[in-house]
């Protein structure tokens, strides 16, 4: 969209551009199904959460372009900005790109559950909404990240602030859905009603453990597995860096952990496939990179090297895959599953 102003002279006093998009989002949500509706298209989400680095001052023009460029190499359509609002190029490439976002507000945990915490917390929510409203790639909103995560937490959702947020924030944008919270809300399908599970990691069990279950839109799932020995010898001063010296005792056994994580992410990102809209609207891996050299989440260390799980997460996200339905007991059936708007 370009607007411009002229003087009675013809001549030209001011211009102003802005990218813009039109677009509807519509979400069914219900006691059997959370899945969003696109154009009166149905949207399987495949996505993935994404925090660019530590400091997001130093997410440049061409990292942000670089990491989407393999968000997209992966078979991701959505991006989920975790309990953050990110650099402004991120959401202008989003827009270029087509790629979907899912916006949390900066509220994570526990929280001050007074009323002036409270009135702070609406107003940067409203600034929030105002910076960001215009971007058509953003999905959805949400107020904020495992209010619950405790059981001493409750008062966040039935006191301050996490209800006031929710009402404020479906007046100020009737356009796009709103999830009071992401996470320990499954029973709230009304409000919130997506799931954070970490089968065969945090939540213990073994990652086969999902087979069987029946989940309406998982937004977190996954498991750690340490950075590759390139990024952590690289890291301060080598072999003799604070980071190695902690980690040494990993180093063999890294391509094994590497290995899991990999094979938990492929098993389980395939098992919401074949669940796809019965009822399952899509997942959202935990997490894309790590924010900084660690033993983290991430399918990419900090410095941007593959885990193993990279390829194992590409290959399963693609639009079109083939798989192998499989429980404890071995091969289930074949499955062909298709993301796209054409038969095949």
């Amino acid at each position: 969209l370009r607007c411009s102003i002229w003087d009675p002279e013809a001549r030209t006093r001011d211009v102003h551009e802005q990218v813009i998009g039109l677009r509807q989002v519509r979400l069914i949500r219900t006691r059997e199904t959370t899945h969003f509706f696109l154009n009166k298209l149905p949207l399987y989400v495949r996505g993935t959460t994404y925090m660019g680095d530590l400091y997001l001052s130093r997410l440049t023009p061409a990292r942000i372009e670089a990491d989407l460029d393999k968000v997209v190499e992966c078979g991701f359509n959505l991006i989920r900005l975790h309990v953050h609002v990110a650099p402004r190029e991120v959401y202008e490439a989003c827009d270029r790109r087509g790629i979907l976002i899912w916006q949390d507000f900066e509220l994570n945990w526990y929280h001050d559950p007074s009323p002036e915490f409270e009135e702070r917390a609406v107003a940067v929510q409203r600034a929030m909404v105002e910076q960001l409203d215009g971007h058509p790639s953003i999905l959805a909103w949400c107020c904020h990240n495992e209010p619950t995560a405790l059981p001493v937490l409750e008062r966040n959702l039935t006191e301050h602030p996490t209800r006031q947020l929710y009402r404020e924030l479906t007046a100020l944008d009737p356009t796009r859905p709103v999830f009071l919270c992401s996470g320990k809300q499954e029973a709230d399908w009304l409000h919130s009603g997506d799931t954070h599970t970490y089968v065969g990691g945090a939540h213990g069990g073994h990652y086969m453990d999902v087979y069987g279950t029946r989940r309406r839109l998982v937004t977190e799932f996954g498991c750690e597995a340490p950075l590759n020995v390139e990024t952590m010898d690289e890291t301060g001063d080598g072999e003799s860096s604070p980071l190695s010296t902690r980690l040494n005792h990993l180093r063999d056994r890294i391509p094994g952990i590497q290995a899991y994580q990999a094979a938990l992410l492929k098993y389980q990102i395939e098992w919401y496939r074949i669940t796809r809209f019965e009822p399952c609207g899509g997942y959202i891996q935990f997490m894309f990179c790590d924010a900084y050299p660690q033993v983290g989440c991430g399918v990419l260390d900090a410095a941007r090297r593959p885990k193993a799980a990279y390829e194992a997460v590409r290959a399963a996200s693609q639009p079109v895959h083939v798989l192998m339905e499989a429980d404890s007991d071995g091969p289930v059936a074949l499955w062909a599953v298709n993301d796209q708007r054409r038969p095949l």
